[in-house]
């Protein structure tokens, strides 16, 4: 329902007064009858507002006026028009957008003879749009130019009465900006829904033949999207890309070496591996696509070409090793693992590629752990390559090869190594428990990497060896080592405070021989006397941030008041007053406490109980203790304990 103009509008629109009507009209409720008035006014101002008007009534989907819903709006716009293009640019605009509304809904919607008009190039490109958008048949007859162009480039699919022609119109002009266009309005007509998955598929298939690269590119990586795999495209489409495939002009062309990739890529996406091989094996290839052909194997390759990708790679390791490893990857997650006479092979290359990823070459191997552990360690000690194989061991020991003793053999190896260095990072990582006095011995030759590896195996021995270092050794600290028997220093005077000296060959490591030391040490009387020489004013950091714990006797007194009955309770006080290294009293797992707590908190109350008191203990029905609850009024619990 709309309000009859008042006698202040008609006023104002006899006037021309163009403000007070901009204040009072509203597009949702102005009657029909007056924005006809206004889009044929004399006045260009008042011309303009009432285009303006319709073009937001045409906008509002719940607008009176005209019969109800977007065909009433339409009619009301189609009734309302005037038969020119407009006197001024901004008419002309707005009427373009409004013919643009009309012909996108309408058929064969008419037009005025924007073309006669003197219009600037921005009108031009408007009306040109909206004329696309209607009939896309004006794409056989409109010369090519920059006009053509932009307009096509302004174009939305849902913005066109039949997005199928439009799309169909541009492809057929074989012009390459019209094919880009094409590509671009049919992917988005695609995802709205306003293009069938098969129409656009052909169409894809019709730009192959485009004489431009950029839009054969383009549509090949259409192509390989997941909607357009469903149907596989035949093997002589791809084939027809040859030119591109061979790769001798991609060297120099970007665009060709643009189109080759999308093509590998397409191959792979739709099962044609032959496409795939020939690109891979071509010698005189370009190097990027054959890397990235036998990537892309991956994905289509089987079990049985494993041997002739590790021949492939051995004919250029350093161009295809790292590409045939990603393959390898890639078959090993679909289940295809190589055989043992590839071991070999393989271990070749990663030995000569040391940038390929010990953990990747250690994941392909891992179903033959057993050939490449004999492969790994079948080399004298002192070969060069020894650091690159101490790699690719600790790597297979991470994928859980724990039946094979990758530790023991590297502690056997280490005492003839000529470097012993990366043994000993290995042995750091590996923590074979048998390479404790093999580690020791190297202590006065490589005192750095020998206690980065007692850091991780070091026990009774090491503490020994160590506090001899320091002159704080005795008969009962074991058998004497390689370290030097006794700490240099001269003679201590005999009121001067203790003092700590060093062995010769822990002089570049002191602090952290010294903390290793300390953290070894766990008796008491010898952690006291060690403490006693330490000084205050030059303390290594790890032993500063160690001191101040809290006694283990003291923590053992509070920690016997444990009432395994009352869980909640019990594991609140073990919480509070554990230590390090210790157990809870009675021998009871933490593990436990929790269980009867998660199952005390389970189990069904009676209703008529009431809510349980938080941290009560006092005895339920029939004189039973009840449930112990959550405690709400006891501490915290620190975790920093457990």
């Amino acid at each position: 329902m709309t309000t009859p103009p008042d006698m202040t509008i008609t006023d104002a629109v006899d006037r021309a007064d163009a403000a007070l009507l901009a204040r009072r009209l509203d597009a949702r409720t102005c009657p029909p009858d007056l924005l006809g008035r206004m889009v044929r006014h004399p006045a260009p101002r008042i011309r303009h507002l009432g285009l303006t008007l319709l073009a937001e009534r045409a906008d509002t989907p719940d607008a009176g006026g005209g019969g109800g819903g977007e065909g009433g709006h339409l009619a009301l716009v189609a009734r309302l028009l005037p038969d020119s293009p407009g006197a001024s640019p901004e008419e002309s605009l707005l009427l373009a957008g409004l013919h643009a509304r009309l012909g996108a809904r309408r058929p064969r919607h008419r037009l005025p003879d924007w073309r006669a008009a003197a219009l600037p190039a921005r009108v031009r490109i408007a009306w040109l749009r909206t004329e696309l958008l209607g009939d896309p048949a004006v794409l056989r007859t409109e010369p090519a130019g920059e006009l053509l162009y932009r307009a096509v480039r302004e174009s939305d699919a849902a913005e066109a009465h039949r997005p199928d022609r439009l799309v169909a119109e541009l492809v057929d002009t074989g012009d390459p900006v019209l094919g880009t266009e094409a590509l671009r309005l049919a992917r988005d007509g695609l995802h709205a829904g306003l293009l069938a998955p098969a129409f656009a598929r052909g169409l894809l298939v019709r730009l192959l033949d485009a004489p431009d690269r950029d839009v054969v590119t383009g549509a090949l990586r259409e192509l390989a999207e997941p909607w357009a795999t469903v149907t596989p495209l035949d093997a002589p489409v791809l084939t027809r890309q040859a030119r591109a495939l061979d790769g001798r002009s991609a060297d120099r062309d970007g665009a060709s070496a643009a189109l080759a990739a999308a093509a590998l890529v397409a191959a792979a996406r739709h099962g044609h591996p032959t496409v795939l091989w020939s690109t891979a094996e071509d010698p005189a290839g370009t190097p990027a696509l054959r890397g990235q052909a036998v990537e892309l194997l991956g994905d289509r390759a089987e079990r049985t070409d494993v041997g002739r990708l590790v021949a492939l790679a051995a004919t250029d390791p350093l161009l295809l090793a790292g590409p045939v490893l990603t393959c390898l990857r890639g078959l090993h997650r679909r289940g295809h693992f190589p055989a043992e006479p590839d071991v070999g092979p393989l271990l070749a290359l990663a030995l000569a590629d040391h940038t390929l990823p010990a953990e990747d070459v250690a994941t392909v191997l891992y179903t033959c752990r057993r050939p490449l552990f004999d492969a790994l360690t079948d080399a004298p000690p002192t070969a060069p390559d020894w650091p690159r194989r101490l790699e690719l061991l600790v790597a297979l020991s991470r994928q859980g090869a724990a039946d094979i003793p990758i530790g023991e053999a590297v502690a056997r190896l280490l005492p003839a190594a000529r470097a012993p260095r990366p043994f000993l990072a290995a042995i750091r990582a590996l923590r074979p428990p048998a390479a404790e006095e093999a580690v020791l011995a190297l202590l006065p030759t490589v005192p750095s990497a020998a206690l980065d590896a007692l850091e991780a195996i070091g026990g009774d021995r090491t503490r020994s060896a160590l506090a001899r270092a320091f002159g704080l050794g005795g008969p009962a600290d074991g058998p004497p080592t390689a370290l030097s028997g006794a700490a240099d220093g001269p003679p201590m005077a005999p009121d001067s405070p203790p003092r700590l000296p060093v062995a010769p060959e822990l002089r570049p490591v002191r602090d952290r021989a010294l903390t290793l030391l300390w953290h070894l040490t766990r008796e008491p009387g010898h952690r006291q006397d060690l403490l006693a020489r330490l000084d205050p004013q030059n303390l290594p950091h790890d032993i500063e941030a160690d001191l101040g714990a809290p006694d283990e006797r003291e923590l053992a007194v509070l920690r016997a008041r444990v009432d395994v009955d009352a869980p909640v309770a019990a594991f609140c006080r073990i919480a509070a007053y554990t230590g390090t290294g210790t157990l809870p009293p009675g021998g009871i797992p933490l593990a436990d406490l929790l269980l009867r707590i998660v199952r005390d908190l389970a189990a069904p109350r009676d209703p008529a109980e009431g809510p349980p008191r938080p941290g009560a203990d006092a005895p339920g029905p029939g004189g039973a203790p009840a449930d112990p609850a959550r405690p709400g009024g006891e501490p915290a619990v620190s975790y920093t304990h457990l």
